[in-house]
């Protein structure tokens, strides 16, 4: 996840939470994903890591048309399994 942050600082909190939801097999809502994406960006930025504010969260509906699905988050769970056995 920290090479997907540093690739892209504005990434949605949301996409940070599927993410980890992703890696952890978690069945969270929403609202609990999106508190995640926020936490661990906040983390992230306290280690040093450049952050940006994150992009303006998608409408539900725009967010099934973008094509954005599990691929994306398992895209984004490689990289956060990849940056662990870095880290």
């Amino acid at each position: 996840m920290l090479t997907q942050i540093g690739k892209d600082p504005r990434i949605e909190n949301i996409r940070i939470g599927e993410a980890i939801r992703f890696e952890v097999g978690a069945s969270w809502e929403e609202s609990t994903t999106d508190g995640v994406g926020g936490d661990f960006r906040s983390w992230v930025k306290a280690a040093g890591v450049e952050v940006k504010t994150a992009r303006r969260r998608m409408r539900h509906n725009e967010d099934a048309d973008s094509g954005l699905g599990e691929s994306t988050q398992r895209q984004l769970a490689i990289g956060t399994s990849e940056d662990a056995k870095t880290a």
